[in-house]
């Protein structure tokens, strides 16, 4: 296997490995047209001003067909609404590995300032696609040709981990099928006539203008006209607290944020200390429980960070031992788990011996397969009095819904409730 096409299989399989496994063909989830969906430009690539008063997220495939006639309807939205409409693109990969080879060449254009470029070359080319026709594409846009193709062999590949959050947040929203485009977070499926965005652009032009009038800023505007919208279905699952036990904040809290992560996951990484600040801010009305989900394999080094913290808990030091290997994500060999051991204190013999044996080894795959039967399908992933939310989201975004399930958590209490029984009476669990 050549170093090009194993670097667009590993892509392919770190997909996989995260459980993100679109199907081409048709929409089969019906949007609702009327209701606003909650879809962050994030890192995607923008094209169009920042002023925009509408922004347009397309999930898209490079070798889809109707990915490519709506291009054509796209370019029609550009000149009916100059300086008012701006674009965002993420890829929703479902055609295969000529279909992530054209994401990565896009993303290594991006690199060099040349996504857009790249994107419309591809678009406008053929549907057979190979590294020699990406490289002649790179050539003919005048980038950096060593660049170019560094990122493209490289192991794992730079982007690898943009790329996979966009597949998750399309597959959390519900997209099945490419093109899927939010139009200020209201949906319109598949490659529509101009006519379609028209009635709804006109509609986000009128909205935006409001919120611009009644003192949102600018740089606010987008996040304020999709911050109320839908994450996903919104259902409740019977999220227990896993009999490891790993748990910060009161028993009775009204909101409990159960996390399944992985030790060397940089988006948990992150995560953790947006939860830390979200702990400081609800006091004891908050409850956050850690359950394991370390990824083997994209992440090699997981599975003895996730024995060592469960040894940790054992010890009564897992928030310790959690804090340090958030700290150290790019040292989590045996060697630097010792080192961290000792620093929290740990009795020493009893932990090269719970490492050598392996003997959390159970408990941390039962928080794994209480994961996959809650359909979790990469990390982090967080439920909130078991609403779930997917992926490293900004502390606005849990913010928001922890006040959510506590005002339901103050009206249980007022009924009669007791508090210690509030989280399982919400989520369903004995």
């Amino acid at each position: 296997m050549t170093a090009r096409r194993s670097t667009t299989v590993a892509f392919a399989a770190w997909l996989c490995a995260v459980g993100i496994q679109p199907d081409a063909g048709a929409q089969e989830r019906v949007f609702r047209s009327d209701e606003t969906y909650y879809v962050p430009a994030g890192k995607s690539a923008i094209r169009g001003p920042s002023d925009a008063l509408v922004t347009i997220v397309e999930f898209s495939d490079f070798r889809c067909g109707a990915c490519r006639t709506a291009q054509r309807t796209m370019q029609q939205i550009v000149s009916l609404y100059a300086g008012e409409v701006r674009f965002a693109y993420k890829n929703f990969v479902i055609f295969g590995d000529q279909s992530v080879l054209a994401s990565m060449a896009a993303a290594a254009a991006g690199e060099q300032g040349q996504f857009w470029a790249m994107h419309d070359r591809i678009f406008t080319g053929g549907t057979d696609i190979d590294r020699d026709l990406l490289d002649g594409y790179a050539r003919d846009l005048g980038l950096d040709m060593g660049r170019f193709r560094a990122a493209m062999d490289a192991k794992p590949f730079p982007w690898v981990n943009d790329l996979i959050e966009e597949m998750k947040l399309g597959e959390t929203l519900g997209v099945q099928g490419t093109p899927m485009f939010f139009v200020n977070g209201k949906p319109i499926n598949g490659a529509a006539d101009a006519g379609a965005f028209i009635r709804v652009i006109d509609d986000e032009v009128k909205r935006a203008t409001r919120e611009l009038e009644a003192g949102v800023t600018q740089a606010d505007l987008y996040e304020r006209l999709i911050a109320g919208g839908r994450r996903e279905a919104g259902t409740t699952h019977p999220v227990g607290i896993g009999e490891n036990g790993l748990t910060r904040g009161p028993a009775d809290a009204l909101v409990t944020l159960v996390v399944f992560e992985d030790f060397q996951c940089s988006f948990c990484a992150g995560s953790a200390g947006v939860l830390d600040q979200l702990t400081q801010e609800m006091g004891d009305d908050l409850r956050i429980v850690f359950r394991h989900m370390p990824l083997a394999g994209i992440h090699p080094d997981a599975p003895l960070a996730h024995e060592a913290a469960q040894e940790a808990a054992a010890q009564g030091k897992f928030w310790a031992m959690h804090d340090e290997l958030f700290a150290h994500q790019d040292a989590l060999d045996r060697e630097h788990l010792e080192v961290y051991a000792k620093r929290i204190g740990l009795d020493m013999k009893r932990f090269r011996r719970a490492l050598d044996r392996e003997i959390h080894a159970a408990a941390i795959a039962a928080d794994y397969e209480a994961a996959a039967d809650l359909g979790v399908r990469g990390t982090p992933t967080a439920f909130i009095n078991g609403v779930k939310v997917s992926g490293a989201q900004p502390i606005e975004v849990y913010r928001a819904m922890v006040e959510a399930k506590k005002l339901e958590a103050e009206a249980l209490v007022r009924a009669g409730t007791p508090r210690a029984d509030v989280y399982k009476t919400l989520v369903g669990i004995d």
